[in-house]
């Protein structure tokens, strides 16, 4: 069945079920047609009704393993590891193979106290890599002004610009061994600058790998200069970002983008990876994901951005955007936005607002920030932020990471007020760890 057809049946079932509750087999085939969808709200309440009828789990319990694995995709890790948890004595009784639930990094303390909420909050295994992150701005500039992105819409807030010399990088590289807040962490060659502008970058690179540890990049492409030695120096990812494959849709949002030289530039990497990486153990080659960012003009350049990775030998994520920095997203639900950002606004597919308000309804508040508690960000001057995701100078807890140690900066993240703003309002980086609760016949149901 096409996507059509499946929603058709998936109406059809919702309705069924309102009649009759209990009725298994509309359950089962509800759990398919959510899978489909991704209603993962829907397939959680089929199965939370499936185990209280006590039917024949070896119907089902096959399909669990696709639900928590979209769960944990969505964000609901927690929920995808207490789904697994809860049906694997019944797994094991039915011969069922399930995936194990993720363990919680040795790294991280499963909870910790935070003063200014008053409460302890629990850590999950982290989304965005299992060891701890650190995001180092080698380069504190960029060459474009995306209005979603503080470089393009905070630049009054005199927010210092530059590169951070081979030699300091080197030194915090060394500082990270030292700290060791997980055996091998994992370095981010950017935050909020185009990592391509460092004439040293492959150096760097070659620092981190060097120490056996990952390193990613995260570019535009829209510069190439350098390209050919930091495929050479094998980073273990290069995301590149983009809004768009025509003129018309990338550079309304890639502001001072030239889409022309991008798409060209993109087939310079999967030339330059055949060229240097082809001898390499595949699980020792750069992995390159063409990162598609959704907004209402540019839904048509999906399929032919997905098509164009498939021939390249890349991968591809597409995701709704969204507006940077946190402090941003913070003026839009408080009515200060600025033109700039309002404009860019009315393009996202899901506003701030809309972000914030499904956040704080379906998180349960008992979760601790995934920036904060595996991540730090270290900016081209060697200061440190809050985090990833703030930009102000404000927002800053350092002046200098190499004179600051690990537990000082972990301490000065959980005594800063804005967290709790930023919590407040849905926008801390958590995962989701609670689905709305759906009841068969009820509205939106």
């Amino acid at each position: 069945m096409d996507s059509g057809q499946v929603q058709q049946a998936f109406d059809g079932l919702h309705e069924r079920l309102s009649r009759d509750s209990r009725d298994v087999d509309a359950c089962l085939l509800m759990v398919a047609c959510g899978l489909r969808l991704g209603q993962l709200h829907h397939v959680h309440a089929a199965f939370q009704k499936l185990l209280a009828l006590d039917d024949a789990p070896q119907r089902w319990l096959a399909q669990l393993g696709e639900f928590a694995a979209q769960l944990d995709a969505g964000g609901f890790r927690p929920l995808a590891q207490s789904w697994l948890h809860e049906v694997k004595a019944l797994a094991s009784r039915y011969g069922c193979a399930l995936p194990d639930p993720l363990p919680l990094p040795a790294h991280l303390a499963t909870e910790r106290h935070d003063p200014v909420l008053g409460r302890t909050l629990k850590r999950y295994p982290p989304f965005e890599g299992a060891s701890y992150i650190y995001a180092i701005d080698v380069a504190g500039t960029c060459n474009l002004r995306c209005p979603s992105c503080p470089v393009g819409n905070m630049r009054d807030v005199g927010k210092p610009t530059g590169l951070m010399s081979l030699d300091v990088f080197k030194a915090i590289v060394a500082k990270i061994a030292t700290d060791q807040p997980a055996t091998s962490p994992i370095i981010h060659l950017f935050n909020w600058g185009e990592p391509l502008l460092h004439p040293q970058l492959a150096d760097m690179v070659l620092a981190v790998r060097q120490r056996g540890w990952r390193s990613y990049i995260s570019t535009t492409l829209n510069v190439a200069r350098g390209l050919d030695a930091l495929v050479i120096a094998r980073p273990a990812l290069i995301k590149v970002s983009i809004s768009g494959d025509t003129a018309q849709t990338n550079e309304v949002t890639h502001a001072r983008s030239r889409t022309d030289r991008v798409l060209a530039h993109l087939r310079l990497l999967s030339e330059l990876l055949s060229l240097h990486q082809s001898d390499v153990p595949e699980q020792a080659r750069t992995r390159v994901v063409l990162a598609f960012h959704e907004y209402k003009h540019n839904g048509e350049c999906g399929q032919r951005l997905r098509a164009m990775a498939a021939e390249l030998g890349f991968e591809f994520n597409s995701s709704l955007a969204v507006l940077q920095p946190v402090e941003k997203n913070i003026d839009v639900v408080m009515n200060r936005a600025t033109p700039v950002v309002q404009q860019v606004v009315e393009l996202m597919e899901m506003s701030p607002r809309q972000i914030s308000a499904l956040n704080r309804m379906r998180r349960s508040g008992q979760f601790d920030c995934e920036s904060r508690f595996n991540m730090t960000a270290i900016n081209f001057d060697g200061s440190v932020s809050l985090c990833c995701n703030t930009y102000s100078p404000a927002l800053e807890i350092h002046p200098n990471f190499l004179q600051a140690s690990h537990q000082t900066l972990e301490a000065k993240k959980y005594q800063h007020g804005f967290c709790k703003t930023c919590m407040s309002n849905g926008f801390h980086y958590s995962v989701n760890d609670q689905l709305p609760p759906v009841a068969w016949g009820q509205d939106g149901a």
